[in-house]
């Protein structure tokens, strides 16, 4: 996974849930939705957000050579408190900057 390819999958919406949320979902009977209806429909749009959101820290993670870094979670979580308000595309910004200062301080730290 290169961090051009993460981008062009932020771009088509490779990390977005694939399911809408009951709110907006046009399949379903908006003018009375049963409650159970309604909050199946939920769980599955979470489910399906929670897996997308998953596959972009994988991805993020290997494009920015994080993948065997056991702090690597860390980092990411990190860059995604201070970017996911504003999209993938400011998550993943933070995660190169930062990547880029834990890789070096690594290879310090290896080459001590």
């Amino acid at each position: 996974m290169t961090i051009d390819s993460v981008y062009n999958n932020i771009d088509n919406g490779s990390y977005f849930a694939q399911v809408a949320h009951p709110a907006f979902d046009e399949s379903m009977d908006q003018t009375n939705p049963s409650k159970d209806e309604f909050r199946e429909a939920l769980r599955l749009h979470r489910l399906s957000a929670k897996k997308a959101e998953f596959k972009f820290r994988i991805d993020a993670m290997e494009a920015c050579g994080l993948s065997n870094i056991p702090a690597a979670n860390k980092v990411f979580d990190y860059a995604w408190s201070l970017g996911h308000a504003a999209g993938f595309h400011e998550v993943m910004m933070n995660l190169q900057d930062l990547s880029g200062i834990v890789l070096e301080v690594l290879k310090g730290v290896n080459n001590e």
